[in-house]
């Protein structure tokens, strides 16, 4: 026998084993296939079937009942609530449940300086002359110092009295 002979027997040996290998291959990836019992019938229709309700034949109109129900009724009635006897405003020592955050001072402008402060309920921004919910008011925004010595100071009052917060930047290291 030749050379080429050789060649070309192991060329469709090789060939048989690359078939056999994808065979099994794509046989294991696909899995076992399903019993006939649980497959479909080639005439099977499935928009001929219906699911028949408990309550009689299937209408569009009981299918959407529930909504235009709820649409048709009316909004109920909100009583008033009585004005009780009125809370007294929260002194100014419940100023210490707001943080200062950040002060903007805008010196050639005092009303332009702005604020930020977080309190329990969430994180405000107010220029000079706003108010806070529980009537607090941005009186004044100063910067003193230079540099990292700089102290931020906001003055805040309610009802002729005021009370200053002061942010220094901390000194980490």
């Amino acid at each position: 026998m030749s050379a080429s002979l050789y060649r070309g027997l192991v060329l469709l040996l090789n060939l048989a084993l690359l078939c056999g290998l994808a065979y099994q291959g794509l046989r294991a990836f696909r899995g076992p296939s399903p019993p006939p019992a649980s497959l479909l019938p080639s005439d099977f229709n499935p928009l001929v079937y219906e699911i028949p309700m408990a309550r009689g034949s299937r209408s569009s109109l009981l299918e959407h009942q529930v909504t235009w129900k709820q649409f048709d009724r009316p909004k109920p009635v909100q009583v008033p609530v009585a004005a009780g006897p009125r809370t007294e405003r929260p002194s100014l020592g419940s100023l210490s449940e707001y943080t200062l955050v950040l002060a903007l001072a805008n010196p050639r402008d005092e009303n332009s300086s702005s604020v930020i402060l977080r309190g329990r309920t969430g994180t405000y921004t107010l220029k000079v002359g706003e108010k806070l919910a529980d009537g607090f008011e941005v009186l004044s925004v100063t910067v003193r110092g230079e540099g990292d010595a700089r102290e931020a100071i906001v003055v805040v009052g309610r009802d002729g009295q005021t009370r200053e917060i002061r942010y220094r930047r901390s000194q980490s290291k």
